[in-house]
C-alpha cells in the first residue's frame, strides 16, 4: 500500500474487519505488508493474527511458517505448537510433527488453567474441520494423527479417547462386566415401576396405560418442506413422507402444502412468495383443517421485501379469528439458538409447540407451559419391518457429515484407524450419493437391516442431541448403541432398550460384545421396540397431540 507503513495495532484492526467482511486476502496482504516492510515494528500479535488467517484459508505451508516462527520465539504458546504441529501434519510431515507434540504436552502442563474444555474446543475447531475432511477423503491415517493431537487438551477429543483429566472413563468393559451392567440397570429399572421421565410428566391421559384416543377423520394440514434441496436430484424430505404416511394409517385426514417458497424464498422474487401464502390463506378458508402443522413456523427471516415471522403470525392469527383451527408450530432442530429465540416468539400465538429436542425457553407462565410439547415425530412403523433378507448387515453408523455436526467425524476417523467393524453409510441429500436409499421408503427398508446402529449425538462439542436416527434405529428392532447424553434418557433406560457408550474403548467393547452374543442383542432391540410400541407409536403421538 501506499505511504509509511501501518503501525502494527492498526494494521490487526483492519485485518481483523476485512476477514469478517470476507474479504480475506485483502487483510492477508495489508499485514504481510506490514511485516515486509517494516519488520522490527511488526509484535507477536501481528504475526499472530497473519498465522491465524493463513491457517483459517488453509494455506498449511505459509501458516507453518508463521506459527513455527511464533513457536520458536518468547512469545511460543499451546496455539502456535498445535497449529504448528496441524499445519505439518497437513503437508505430510509427520517427524517434525511429533516433536512439536512432545512440547505441546509440557507446555499444556504450564497452561492448563487457560484451556477449559469450552476454550479448547473453540481452538481446535480448524483441526476438528479437516479431520472431518480426512474421513470423507478415506485419509483415516492423517485424521487419526490430527485427532491425536487434539488429545491433551481438555476437550471433545480427549473425552472421545477417555483422557479427561487422567481418569479411565471406560472402567471394566469384559463380558462379565458388560453382563453385570445390562443386569442391573434391568433389575433398577423393573424395581423402580418401569416408567421414564416422559410419561411422569405428560398429564395423567396421556400416560402409555390409557389406551390412545381415537383421532379418526380430523383433518390435519401439514405445512411442511417436500424436498431437502431446491434442485432436481434432492431426495425427498423423511420427515414429509413419515408425517403423511402415519396420519393416513392414524385414521386422520391429511392435506400437504409445500413449504420451501414460504420459508426458503430466495431462489425465487417475494413476489411469488407472497402469492404461495395467499395460496395458503385461500387452502385454510376453503379446507377448514382441525389443525394446521407448520414446519419451522417463523424460524427464517429473509429479510429485504420477503415476508418474515410478523407476517405469518399477523395471517395465521387473522386465519385462526376468521376460521378456527389449532395451530401447532413444529420445530425438529429445537436445540439451535436461533430455533430457541423463534419459540419464545411463536409461543403466545401458537396453540402447541412440538419440539424435537430439549432446551425450549423457559417460562413460569403455566399456560405457555402447556402449549409445549417434547415428543417424537409420529413415525409409520410399517415402513420399518425387517424386508425378506432379514438383518443382514451386522452393524453400520448411518448418517451424513457436514461442518455443523464435526464431532461425528472424530468417532469416524477413530472407527477407521482402529478397524472396528462397524460400516461407515454416509448420506447425501441428494438421490445419487445417498448409500442409504434415494427415497424416504428406501432409507426406512435400509434401517431395518441393521442388527446393531451406532449413533452419534453430539451437534457441537459441548451439545448433545437425541437424534431421529435414535428413534428409527429402534423402531427398525436394532440394537441401538447410542453416544451418551441427556435426552434419550426421558424416553427410555439405558442398557435395558438401548447401550450408551462415552468413549472409543467403549463404543468398540460393546460393538464386539454384541456381534458375538446373539441372545443379549436381540433381548434389548426387542424390549426397547415393544416400549416404542407401548408409549411412542403413531397413534398414541397423533392421539397425544390432538388432545393437548
Amino acid at each position: 500500500m501506499d505511504g509509511p507503513p501501518l503501525m502494527d495495532l492498526t494494521a490487526v484492526e483492519l485485518a481483523r474487519f476485512l476477514d469478517t467482511q470476507g474479504n480475506a486476502n485483502k487483510a492477508v496482504s495489508l499485514l504481510t505488508d506490514l511485516l515486509s516492510r517494516d519488520p522490527r515494528s511488526a509484535s507477536a500479535r501481528s504475526l499472530t493474527a497473519l498465522a491465524r488467517l493463513a491457517y483459517t484459508n488453509k494455506n498449511w505451508r505459509e501458516a507453518g511458517v508463521l506459527w513455527r516462527m511464533l513457536a520458536d520465539s518468547p512469545a511460543c504458546d499451546c496455539e502456535a505448537l498445535v497449529k504448528c504441529a496441524h499445519c505439518l501434519i497437513e503437508q505430510g510431515q509427520y517427524a517434525e510433527a511429533g516433536s512439536l507434540s512432545a512440547r505441546l504436552a509440557a507446555r499444556l502442563e504450564v497452561e492448563r488453567d487457560r484451556w477449559r474444555s469450552g476454550e479448547s474446543d473453540e481452538l481446535l475447531a480448524g483441526l476438528y474441520e479437516q479431520i472431518c475432511l480426512h474421513v470423507l477423503g478415506n485419509d483415516p491415517a492423517r485424521a487419526e494423527r490430527a485427532l491425536q493431537l487434539a488429545a491433551p487438551f481438555p476437550g471433545y477429543a480427549a473425552k472421545i479417547l477417555g483422557r479427561t483429566g487422567g481418569v479411565n472413563l471406560a472402567g471394566d468393559l469384559s463380558d462379565g462386566a458388560i453382563r453385570q451392567r445390562l443386569d442391573c440397570a434391568l433389575r433398577d429399572w423393573e424395581m423402580r415401576g418401569s416408567t421414564v421421565p416422559y410419561l411422569q410428566t405428560r398429564r395423567a391421559s396421556l400416560k402409555a396405560e390409557n389406551a390412545p384416543r381415537s383421532v379418526e377423520g380430523k383433518r390435519i394440514l401439514l405445512v411442511m418442506r417436500q424436498y431437502f434441496l431446491d434442485r432436481t436430484d434432492s431426495r425427498e424430505h423423511e420427515l414429509a413422507v413419515f408425517f403423511q404416511t402415519s396420519a393416513r394409517a392414524a385414521g386422520l385426514e391429511i392435506l400437504f402444502f409445500p413449504s420451501e417458497r414460504l420459508t426458503n424464498p430466495k431462489g425465487s422474487p417475494p413476489d411469488r412468495q407472497y402469492s404461495e401464502l395467499d395460496r395458503l390463506a385461500r387452502l385454510i378458508l376453503s379446507a377448514k383443517p382441525d389443525w394446521v402443522i407448520f414446519d419451522e413456523l417463523c424460524n427464517q427471516n429473509p429479510g429485504g421485501e420477503y415476508a418474515g415471522a410478523e407476517v405469518f403470525r399477523n395471517v395465521l392469527c387473522a386465519l385462526k379469528a376468521r376460521q378456527p383451527f389449532q395451530l401447532a408450530g413444529f420445530y425438529p432442530d429445537s436445540w439451535m439458538p436461533q430455533c430457541l429465540a423463534t419459540i419464545a416468539y411463536v409461543r403466545p400465538f401458537a396453540d402447541v409447540v412440538w419440539h424435537l429436542n430439549d432446551y425450549p425457553p423457559q417460562t413460569t407462565d403455566r399456560e405457555a407451559e402447556a402449549k409445549m410439547f417434547w415428543a417424537p415425530i409420529p413415525y409409520p412403523d410399517a415402513l420399518f419391518q425387517p424386508g425378506p433378507n432379514g438383518k443382514d448387515i451386522e452393524t453400520a453408523f448411518v448418517g451424513s457429515l457436514y461442518r455443523y455436526n464435526f464431532p461425528r467425524g472424530l468417532w469416524l476417523a477413530l472407527i477407521k484407524s482402529r478397524d472396528i467393524p462397524c460400516q461407515l453409510v454416509l448420506s447425501r441429500h441428494t438421490t445419487g450419493d445417498s448409500k442409504a436409499g434415494a427415497s424416504a421408503q428406501d432409507y426406512a427398508a435400509f434401517m431395518s437391516r441393521l442388527r446393531i446402529s451406532v449413533n452419534f449425538s453430539a451437534r457441537t462439542a459441548s451439545r448433545k442431541i437425541m437424534t431421529g436416527r435414535a428413534w428409527e434405529s429402534i423402531l427398525s428392532q436394532s440394537l441401538l448403541l447410542e453416544e451418551d447424553n441427556e435426552e434419550i434418557t426421558r424416553f427410555f433406560a439405558p442398557f435395558v432398550h438401548y447401550v450408551p457408550f462415552r468413549t472409543i474403548d467403549e463404543l468398540s467393547a460393546y460393538v464386539s460384545f454384541f456381534q458375538r452374543n446373539e441372545a443379549e442383542r436381540r433381548s434389548i432391540a426387542e424390549r426397547a421396540f415393544a416400549w416404542f410400541q407401548r408409549c411412542y407409536s403413531k397413534d398414541r403421538i397423533w392421539s397425544d397431540l390432538i388432545s393437548l
